[in-house]
């Protein structure tokens, strides 16, 4: 799910200002509360991330140290 600037989310309660980043799972934005007037993030999942592609990640990349 890609949303644009100045689009407005749950029920009208937020609007996008900008995307901040993007990454290999996820899209982070800036939003404001329109009834505040606050500044949020709002991270989504990318809706096609592939599950054998999230288990070879964490495999090779991420591991523990002691």
């Amino acid at each position: 799910m890609i949303w644009a600037v100045g689009q407005k989310l749950h029920r009208n309660k937020y609007e996008i200002k900008e995307e901040l980043g993007r990454g290999r799972f996820a899209i982070t934005y800036l939003a404001e509360n329109t009834a505040s007037g606050v500044d949020g993030l709002i991270k989504i999942a990318l809706e096609l991330v592939n599950p054998q592609h999230l288990k070879n990640w964490f495999t090779n990349c991420c591991y523990c140290t002691s």
